[in-house]
């Protein structure tokens, strides 16, 4: 070891012989940095990007267009989706509140669920793939893995809210569309909606920090951070409709009562501030205290014989990802469930907005609207049970299953089935609960089969992106789960935004989500 090195490892230790916990921090920083380079720039440009771009596209419309807009987005319906700014209420900043509609709730989510998938892709899965034993075999400090991920993510979030605030301040977010479009009266509304999404970024940082060390797998780390935001998102979704004054038992709600272009609250912040000091508080300590690639909740030893379905190829990816499965089912059905409870809304949103020609097939539209965004997360699911296949590899439980009397190509055909046959169970369940709670609301069950039969529509959608997943197994393995995702964004993205983008209506029904079926 040379004179420098151990002059290093001197310095990071403390008097008793104990390395620092910060020790090399600057360098495990630098690693992450490097590491993550690319992922943190497409994160930037897609999250500060999105907003960017819808609201240059908003910008060009009639103010008269943007009161619809707004009028529709002011319905307790699509409040309950897409979140409540008073500036939609009261006609202040219309290009503001239009951009609020179209991109908040998604950007924000976005952002918050990625933030977890950053936090586990640094911690736990580089402990459950080895890299960490590795690091530290050098002098590297207990939590500077875990501060470098922080210090990463946190800026991450930040500089995407300066980049929507910068957005916002060269759009005239704040800009008061008179009958000249001259006035811009509000430029401080453009900041604080840029710190309600960041906000929402930085629970994201938190939660992922804890659950990383809650957690004894990193898919169980991503499942529970997710799960958890995915209740922030269910209470906010019903307070805000049933009573507003309650949510502020959501975080997100936190966020939202920041009001831009209103009241421009910024002191909701420091709520969510003391929030990430809490749960970064907690992941201290229980990284503290728990052994390494320990966890809380450890994960439950198996049983000392396999039972006999498990060992076929499908038995044994069953048991593997029925956690998962189970986690992912749960989450979209809640959704679903309150998707149908809500649709009965859109009948009096229709009243209240002076559209032409609504009627009952206009609510059944809605319904296909809805049913996407289910078919969205099924999709979803679909994506995570094709890429184990991928995973499988890295880890070598490919090469195992291998070994034995089973081809690579009957292997890849079996997991390419169940992950399309579980989907697809997936999604005729969760269209039926959907039917269900719809008619429940309507007080009439008479759609019901229409709307079960409507899902089947999305059968494409499923076999494309598996498609996707299996394309990138086969020709870029390290990079298969990235492209996967990818694709599944790169999609998502086109079909919010094919209006803005002006792309034809042939191209825009032909993509995944958009094939819906007619509905009579």
């Amino acid at each position: 070891m040379t004179t420098t090195a151990v002059g290093a490892t001197v310095t990071a230790r403390r008097s008793g012989g104990q390395l620092a916990p910060l020790a090399h921090l600057g360098a495990e920083l630098r690693f992450q940095l490097r590491y993550n380079r690319t992922r943190l720039i497409v994160w930037f440009l897609v999250t500060a990007g999105m907003i960017g771009f819808i609201g240059a596209y908003y910008a060009t419309l009639d103010p008269d267009a943007l009161q619809v807009l707004i009028q529709t987005g002011g319905t307790d319906a699509m409040k309950s989706l897409l979140g409540w700014t008073a500036a939609a209420v009261a006609g202040s900043a219309p290009l503001g509140a239009a951009v609020w509609i179209k991109g908040w709730m998604f950007v924000s989510l976005m952002l918050g669920i990625g933030m977890v998938f950053l936090m586990t892709h640094n911690l736990r899965a580089d402990e459950d793939a080895g890299r960490t034993e590795l690091f530290r075999s050098r002098p590297l400090g207990l939590h500077a893995s875990l501060a470098a991920a922080l210090i990463m993510a946190i800026a991450l979030c930040l500089l995407v809210g300066i980049g929507i605030g910068l957005f916002g301040q060269g759009l005239h977010f704040g800009a008061l569309l008179d009958s000249n479009h001259t006035s811009d009266p509000d430029p401080l509304g453009s900041w604080v909606f840029a710190a309600s999404i960041t906000a929402i970024g930085l629970i994201g940082v938190g939660l992922g920090a804890v659950t990383n060390q809650l957690m004894a797998s990193s898919a169980g780390a991503n499942g529970l951070g997710t799960a958890i935001i995915g209740v922030f998102y269910l209470l906010r979704m019903g307070t805000d409709v049933a009573n507003p004054q309650l949510t502020w038992i959501s975080p997100i709600g936190w966020a939202e009562q920041m009001n831009p272009w209103a009241d421009n609250h910024l002191w909701p912040m420091l709520l969510v501030v003391a929030l990430l000091v809490v749960l970064v508080v907690l992941a201290w300590q229980l990284e503290a205290r728990r052994d390494f690639a320990g966890s809380l909740f450890a994960a439950r030893p198996g049983h000392r014989d396999a039972a006999g379905w498990m060992t076929g190829v499908v038995g044994l990816a069953i048991r593997l990802q029925r956690t998962a499965w189970i986690s992912w089912a749960v989450g979209i059905a809640v959704f679903a469930l309150m998707l149908g409870s809500i649709t009965p809304m859109m009948a009096d949103m229709f009243d209240d907005v002076p559209f032409v020609g609504v009627d009952a097939a206009s609510i059944l539209s809605v319904v296909g609207l809805l049913l996407a965004m289910i078919s969205l997360g099924v999709s979803s699911f679909a994506i995570y049970s094709a890429a184990t296949m991928a995973q499988d590899d890295t880890r070598g439980l490919l090469e195992r299953q291998l070994a034995g009397a089973v081809s690579r190509l009957g292997w890849a055909g079996k997991r390419i089935a169940l992950a399309f046959v579980a989907a697809l169970i997936l999604l005729v369940v969760l269209a039926a609960i959907y039917a269900l709670a719809f008619g429940a609301g309507m007080k009439d069950y008479s759609d019901t089969g229409v709307i079960i039969a409507t899902a089947f529509a999305f059968i494409p959608s499923l076999l494309v992106l598996i498609g996707v997943v299996v394309l990138g197994v086969g020709c870029w393995p390290r990079l298969a789960v990235a492209i996967s995702w990818g694709a599944f964004g790169a999609l998502w993205f086109i079909m919010i935004l094919g209006e803005a983008l002006r792309l034809p209506e042939q191209l825009l029904t032909s993509l995944p989500f958009f094939a819906v079926a007619t509905m009579p």
